[in-house]
């Protein structure tokens, strides 16, 4: 997205890593314009993870556990 000065949001959450995105799925949920910024551009090479059981709660509150199923 390109640069909007009539853009408006509630909260500007800065880096696009899991608590940046959580963090911004979440105020979005909540019903609050967000914006996320995040310096790399996606698709970016990552090396992938394992997750820990004690994240799916997380997940599921996101919305996200039945696509990682």
């Amino acid at each position: 997205m390109k640069y909007d000065p009539e853009f408006e949001t509630d909260v500007a959450v800065v880096g696009g890593g899991p608590a940046g995105t959580a963090l911004a799925t979440l105020l979005v949920q909540m019903g609050h314009k967000c914006c996320l910024f995040e310096r790399d551009e996606f698709p970016r090479y990552h090396i992938g993870e394992s997750l820990i059981p004690n994240t799916y709660s997380l997940f599921d509150k996101l919305g996200l556990l039945p696509a990682l199923r």
